[in-house]
């Protein structure tokens, strides 16, 4: 699958992708550029081998799986099914050390899968597990614990982050819903899918952003992976 392959930079340090090409479309962010960076380190060897092949294998489904392994690569448990938003999550599947992945399904070819929400974050400050990923067509978000990892603290940040990105989504979808009123989109229906993907796209992006700025202070590392 072409996970991300981009215009503009693409890279942690080179800006953001502008135009992210994958198996089902091409997703326009202009205005909203998506910083890439370098492949988690803590996710290596075995563990990266069999947490890469099943993130493959699954992240063309419609729906969400999860899936987890220990520091050797061995599974822990079995996978679970899930809906199109959301899938329970096993305890046993975040014991200490593990690495937990899941898929993070779109149906719309212009909409990214996104990072990792509120609840995905809570449940990696809250266990044992090491990383937590999310598989996009995108790329594959990856957090991880660092020492001194800051549980509380962190747990107020993504609290914080995402109170702010929900209001100012809402807050651009009430003007979007105020030219519907005034008939602005009348003999232009793209232009209004356009606005709404754009408006659903730039809160992802600014959670994804969010979670890069606050790594150094909470004691973790976090990453959108590209993929080959």
């Amino acid at each position: 699958m072409g996970r991300g392959s981009s215009k503009a930079g693409g890279g942690a340090k080179g800006g953001g992708a502008t135009i992210v090409n994958t198996d089902d479309g091409t997703i326009d962010l202009t205005g909203t550029p998506l910083v890439y960076g370098d492949d988690d380190a803590a996710v290596s060897g075995n563990a990266r081998a069999n947490i890469e092949a099943w993130e493959a294998k699954r992240v063309k489904n419609k729906v969400e799986y999860n899936y987890s392994v220990d520091q050797n690569g061995d599974q822990i448990g079995q996978e679970v099914k899930g809906g199109k938003t959301s899938v329970r999550v096993p305890v046993s599947h975040l014991q200490e050390g593990a690495i937990h992945t899941h898929i993070h399904p779109r149906e719309d070819a212009g909409t990214l899968g996104g990072t990792f929400s509120d609840g995905d974050l809570r449940n990696f400050a809250n266990y044992g597990v090491k990383t937590y990923r999310a598989k996009a067509k995108e790329g594959a978000y990856s957090i991880t614990k660092a020492e001194g990892f800051n549980r509380d603290g962190f747990k107020s940040f993504v609290t914080d982050l995402f109170a702010r990105e929900n209001a100012s989504r809402q807050s651009n979808f009430e003007r979007i819903r105020q030219k519907v009123r005034n008939g602005d989109y009348n003999s232009d229906y793209k232009q209004y899918v356009k606005d709404i993907t754009q408006n659903f796209n730039g809160f992802l992006v600014s959670v994804h952003n969010g979670l890069i700025s606050g790594q150094k202070q909470y004691g973790y590392t976090y990453t959108l992976e590209k993929g080959k």
